[in-house]
């Protein structure tokens, strides 16, 4: 195999990886390794604080990694670029070409380790909790639309078999307050539905759902809301498309439940090899910079929106405006799966 495609390989490691020669001098390091160490090729690799002071039986390797039989790994500080000592874990292994050895030695920053682990940990918590919560959705929606619409459904069709039956006057009346209920009832269920899970999004895309769903957010909270959507034939994984409608309609959501507005438009393009989102309205504004006013629904649009790659913020103006805008890098949406 091409050793341009290891070179490749090692550049993107999340470890700093140093080949250096049987003198211990750099023959290959990648940009990791250059940024934890400022060592630059062709310089001997210098000795842990802890093999500096060993004692050394003749024969013997002075690196303790370098020995037969080594710790799969080891930690301890080496002098840096700084001047000063960092902690490393370290492992080192040997490797031959045409019967000259070389060593691979590679370092890892305990603290950057910790810190990175325990952010994997928490994005695939928060993407395993949002994938459980959107299984949810999907269930419940699937039980309001299957089940429950269907029995209110049937009740609605049987008190209309039943107005040909009454023709006391009271009776006719209070039956049509009854359907007139159960009417709206339906259209409430159908609503939720279609709120807990967006089936549009997997037929018809997120460009034609957002348009949809703006007339019906229009029609449910009684405020003009608008929308101007181009995404230019760009292809939206499933994730992708999810987590955007998300953010868009509890932004949406906010601005009714908090804002008071007339009017809220949204808008949706890609621009600068980006899908660019931005939501408006003129309701009464909040304070931005009061963390009181971070609820969990902002929280978990900032959430969503890390998750696929990108950035959002809020901007606002008391008694005037806010604005939602962010956006997602368009190479980002391009390469990700599209199986959620």
């Amino acid at each position: 195999m091409d050793v341009e495609w290891f070179k490749e390989a090692f550049e993107h490691m999340l470890e700093g990886i140093i080949m250096m020669d049987s003198s211990r001098r750099i023959t290959y390091m990648n940009p990791l390794a250059h940024q934890m160490t400022g060592w630059e090729l062709a310089e001997p690799v210098p000795f842990c604080s802890y093999c500096q002071i060993r004692y050394v039986k003749e024969g013997e390797e002075r690196c303790v990694l370098a020995n037969p039989d080594p710790l799969p790994a080891f930690q301890a500080t080496l002098p840096t670029y700084k001047g000063l000592n960092e902690s490393f874990e370290m492992s080192l292994s040997p490797f031959f070409i045409k019967d000259q050895k070389y060593w691979v030695l590679v370092l890892r920053n305990p603290k950057w380790t910790t810190e990175k682990q325990q952010l994997k940990i928490k994005q695939l918590l928060i993407h395993d909790t949002m994938s459980a919560q959107e299984a949810e959705r999907i269930r419940i929606a699937r039980e309001l639309h299957d089940h429950i619409g269907q029995t209110v459904y049937s009740v609605f069709l049987g008190l209309q078999s039943m107005k040909s039956y009454i023709q006391d006057e009271d009776f006719t009346s209070h039956l049509k307050k009854m359907e007139a209920g159960l009417g709206k009832t339906l259209e409430d269920i159908k609503r939720l539905s279609k709120e807990l899970h967006p089936s549009t999004l997997e037929h018809l895309g997120l460009e034609t759902t957002l348009r949809r769903f703006a007339k019906d957010w229009s029609l449910l909270y009684g405020v003009e809301c608008t929308s101007d959507i181009d995404l230019e034939g760009t292809h939206l994984s499933k994730e992708h498309s999810l987590h955007i409608f998300r953010i868009i309609q509890e932004a949406v959501l906010n601005a009714v439940r908090h804002g008071d507005p007339k009017l809220v438009t949204i808008q949706l393009k890609v621009k600068e090899n980006q899908v660019q989102f931005e939501i408006f309205d003129n309701g009464i504004g909040f304070d931005v910079k009061n963390k009181q006013s971070k609820g969990l629904g902002r929280y978990h649009m900032i959430e969503r929106i890390h998750m696929i790659g990108g950035e959002i913020q809020w901007i606002s103006e008391k008694g005037k405006y806010t604005i939602v805008e962010g956006y997602v890098p368009l190479g980002e949406i391009e390469n990700e799966r599209t199986d959620y």
